[in-house]
């Protein structure tokens, strides 16, 4: 691998040991508070074993798509390892939502007996089968998108180049269109079912209750997403008209919504290779904290980046991992070299960071940060990072038109997690809808709430366009309207940056450093902002985005 990366470690798994330990521990007698108190700590540390154990798994899995060996050590996992780990996880979450003592532990414990409780309501033995079955899928459509090659060239100047590359790009997808449909008819079956033996009406409230969202509603984010449409949409039509005047055309096609902004410098090509990248994000997060810039030499220092495009490498696909025996981080991202690139990878550092500032935390469920409250970081550091790019990564001629690029595409990804959210709700609270009616709620979705593009004659692409718009189906369904908080909270803290940088920055680091350890609207008071967006809300600070918008794109005094 390059760059020095050698595959992620993955050691060999001892089931039945792993199975012997569990039951000690799971059967030790816990007759007071400091009994009981050990036991979770001690639990605590078996569990980071366990699950850092099938994260490097899933890492390697992506790291090397052609080697069999790999591959079929995450198939043992998802077939053998997990189901058998399963009953025992599930004994211990009852034992100790169960337990005469738990309202005598110190507050630190108070979010772990919380989620036992939640995951105790949950369990059910048969559906550990539609678990693995669904993971199976997962990998069917994993495989699909690994197999579609063609990618629309969304920047290039020549519009004939973008239309025949997104042609080529959609025609290969719809060639897997029948084969996705019955896909996602099977997950959508097994997760019924997994809901209705649960007890529950439907996905939807199964996945509300497994990610403990209690500080609000699926009717909060269905309002949410009305909001945006109402307080997005219309500026982001705006921008779309500036688009058409400044492409000299009559109307935007969809491979005209990325076109890379003309600049006297030329194409924006921030960097040449991979060590230049990685140097120039250094005084970027920098500038946004001295402690980001550290967290960047250490994921270097301990080869945790695993950023370049290669052959074999899953290609589609980007995340951040926790290594939790240590509490580091590990980056999977395929980066290239445009500005839109190097700003999401200033996302996955954002939460890479956020790992890192949280690993003192015990037990270790108060580290695993809440995904609202992750998102709204990573979407901090990718905003406001991104928006530094010239002088370090960009020419100061590139400077404006890549902000504004910016700008432009942070309204439009309101909009496109607005539209996916309400998707979703529609995919998990109707059971039984056909492929057709799927279709039909998708393209009755998109005329009303996206961008000013004709899709006349590309209809049949459009219909199944929220698979790929929405991969969190697969395999987070529902970790969607994070995304909008997270939006949401970065925009909030972009405009405190730009009254007192310092104490913006030192007060969201305050936040992160709490992890889970407090619940979720603390957290965002913690950083100064608040967690629920509003109508009024999101016009005022999406006003303040367009007048930046505006003067960044005034012509430059001759």
């Amino acid at each position: 691998m390059p760059s020095g990366l050698s595959p992620i470690d993955c050691p060999p798994f001892d089931l039945s040991a792993s199975q012997n330990a569990l039951q000690q521990l799971l059967f030790r007698p816990l007759p007071d508070r400091p009994a009981l108190a050990q036991w979770i700590d001690d639990w605590s540390v078996c569990y980071d074993r366990l699950e850092e154990a099938r994260i490097r798994r899933e890492i390697a899995k992506d790291q090397a798509q052609n080697d069999q060996a790999v591959q079929q050590r995450h198939q043992d996992w998802i077939d053998r390892i997990g189901p058998a780990l399963a009953p025992l996880l599930a004994q211990f979450h009852q034992r100790l939502a169960t337990h005469p003592l738990i309202n005598q532990l110190a507050p630190c414990y108070h979010r772990l007996v919380q989620q036992a409780a939640a995951q105790t309501d949950l369990y059910h033995p048969q559906n550990k089968t539609s678990i693995a079955a669904c993971q199976h899928l997962v990998d069917q459509y994993y495989q699909m998108r690994g197999d579609q090659q063609e990618s629309c060239d969304w920047p290039h100047p020549d519009r004939g180049r973008r239309q025949s590359t997104f042609k080529a790009q959609e025609q290969r997808r719809h060639r897997d269109g029948e084969q996705l449909d019955e896909l996602v008819g099977q997950l959508l079956g097994h997760r019924q079912q997994m809901a209705e033996n649960a007890g529950q009406v439907d996905f939807r409230a199964y996945r509300f209750v497994e990610m403990q969202r209690t500080a609000y509603s699926p009717q909060d984010c269905l309002g949410w997403a009305t909001a945006v449409e109402e307080a997005a949409l219309p500026l982001l039509h705006r921008l779309d008209r500036a688009r058409t005047q400044r492409l000299q055309l009559q109307r935007l096609k969809p491979w005209d919504v990325r076109a890379e902004p003309a600049t006297n410098a030329g194409p924006m090509r921030p960097f040449d290779n991979f060590a230049d990248l990685l140097e120039g994000l250094r005084p970027i997060l920098h500038k946004l904290h001295p402690r980001f810039a550290a967290d960047l030499n250490l994921l270097r220092q301990r080869q945790l980046l695993d950023i370049e495009p290669r052959p074999g490498k899953a290609a589609f696909v980007g995340y951040q991992q926790v290594l939790r025996q240590e509490g580091l981080p590990f980056l999977f991202v395929n980066v290239k070299p445009t500005p839109d690139s190097a700003r999401n990878l200033l996302h996955e550092l954002g939460h890479a960071s956020h790992t890192l500032a949280c690993r003192h935390q015990r037990p270790t469920w108060n580290r695993d940060v809440p995904l609202e409250f992750g998102e709204t970081v990573a979407n901090t550091f990718q905003l406001i990072g991104g928006g530094l790019l010239a002088g370090h990564l960009l020419p100061p001629a590139s400077d404006a038109p890549a902000r504004a690029e910016q700008l432009e595409g942070l309204v439009d990804n309101l909009v496109y997690t607005a539209r996916g959210e309400q998707m979703l709700h529609w995919l998990h609270t109707h059971p039984g809808h056909t492929p057709d009616e799927r279709a039909a709620y998708w393209l009755a979705l998109c005329q009303r709430l996206d961008r000013q593009v004709d899709w006349s004659g590309l209809e049949h692409f459009r219909a199944r366009s929220w698979l790929y718009e929405i991969p969190h189906f697969f395999f987070a369904p529902f970790y969607w309207i994070e995304y909008l908080i997270g939006q949401w909270g970065a925009l909030q803290l972009w405009q405190r940056f730009r009254r007192d940088p310092e104490e913006a920055m030192a007060g969201l680091y305050r936040a992160m450093q709490l992890g889970h350890s407090v619940p979720l609207p603390e957290l965002f008071s913690s950083a100064g902002i608040s967690l629920y967006p509003s109508r009024q809300s999101l016009v005022q600070v999406l006003a303040a985005v367009e007048a930046e918008w505006q003067d960044l794109m005034k012509p430059e005094d001759p």
